[in-house]
């Protein structure tokens, strides 16, 4: 069988991997006292946050749902000391 591409990105690799978790504290309280509109707007402002800092620091957003966030560091997008540059993005965040 003929095979087109490069089969090595499935080659098992061990690298560090920052993993990071993010939600606002409150949020479930806050968004069942508050309208539909309001919830929204913070949301759509957390995100915009999330997302600039999560791309200036090389990170990349694996899963996004509602205020809960999951980034992580050093995958797939490679770079030095991933801890660190977790450590502050986290700070920025």
């Amino acid at each position: 069988m003929d095979r087109a591409g490069d089969d090595s990105v499935l080659d098992g690799q061990r690298v560090e991997v920052v993993v990071v978790f993010d939600d606002l504290r409150g949020f479930t309280p806050f968004s069942a006292r508050c309208e539909p509109t309001v919830v929204m707007d913070v949301l759509s402002e957390y995100h915009a946050v999330i997302g600039a800092a999560v791309n200036r620091h090389g990170a990349t957003l694996v899963s996004l749902a509602g205020d809960g966030v999951m980034i992580l560091v050093n995958a797939p997008v490679v770079c030095r000391e991933p801890a660190l540059r977790a450590a502050r993005m986290v700070i920025e965040m």
